[in-house]
């Protein structure tokens, strides 16, 4: 993770983003435009559990929630007033033991710790009713900084 400081309106701000090195670690990549929550979850279903790169580029409607999971655990929870109106962006890095969350290029930086599984399924949301609308979802399977690949 990379910090920087940033002159905002709201005065000096605190960002965090992912090294660019990240990128070298790209094994496999999967990427859809314009899907619903539940398109995605269709989609995501084929991504087996492990290392991960995230991109997601989305709309979420007054009223609605962002709801993330990792093999049945929720990741995430955002409602649409804890987001900037219009498109939000979020970058996730998921390892063995724990997610980091980069929400509008590091204006939120959120680490979660995966707890235990509970199911088998990657990364989904889980409120696909009233959930975003994705305009860009790009998954890069990791390779190990430690295994020899």
């Amino acid at each position: 993770t990379e910090f920087s400081l940033k002159t905002t309106p709201g005065g000096i701000r605190l960002l965090a983003r992912p090294i660019r090195e990240i990128d070298q670690l790209h094994k496999s990549e999967k990427h859809w435009d314009h899907i619903s929550a539940h398109q995605a979850n269709d989609d995501l279903s084929q991504i087996k559990p492990g290392p991960l790169h995230i991109k997601l580029s989305f709309l979420l409607e007054d009223g609605n929630k962002l709801c993330l999971r990792y093999q049945g655990n929720e990741i995430l929870s955002l409602s649409s007033k804890d987001l900037i109106p219009g498109e939000n962006e979020l970058e996730l890095l998921i390892d063995k033991t724990v997610a980091e969350i980069f929400l509008n290029q590091g204006s939120r930086y959120i680490v979660k710790n995966l707890g235990s599984p509970r199911n088998d399924h990657s990364l989904e949301f889980d409120s696909e009713k009233y959930g975003p609308t994705v305009n860009r979802l790009q998954v890069f399977e990791m390779k190990s900084i430690w295994d020899k690949e």
